[in-house]
């Protein structure tokens, strides 16, 4: 089975992520980065779990911990442990697998978003 491309964006996010925190300040890296590092990883395997049907509920849970890595991101970033460049890059991605998951949602919720999940309506 093919996953959706959420999961391939969210795949990459996290592997972006791991090479980031690598390079955080030792002050910064047990505390801040850990926690980048840990929201990460969990968005790529609930999402995975989540579209492979185990975890039919994880959704909430996923749109939480995007909302969780926005923040750690702009935290890192007035911190300077990220460069303006890496931040913008970083949040973008994260704003659009989060605008996916909310379609996500929608649909889900009985809304007509399909393109999130890559499926047409018919």
């Amino acid at each position: 089975m093919q996953l959706p491309p959420v999961y391939s964006k969210a795949y990459h996010l996290s592997e972006s992520l791991l090479k980031c925190t690598a390079h955080f300040p030792k002050q910064h890296r047990p505390t801040l980065g850990r926690r980048i590092e840990d929201s990460a990883l969990d968005l790529a395997t609930q999402l995975r779990r989540f579209l492979l049907g185990s975890a039919p509920r994880e959704l909430p849970s996923l749109l939480a911990t995007v909302d969780d890595l926005k923040v750690y991101l702009q935290l890192a970033h007035e911190l300077t442990c990220l460069s303006h460049a890496q931040y913008h890059e970083l949040s973008q991605s994260v704003s659009i697998i989060g605008k996916m998951l909310g379609g996500m949602k929608r649909y889900l919720d009985g809304g007509t978003n399909t393109e999130a999940i890559g499926q047409s309506p018919c």
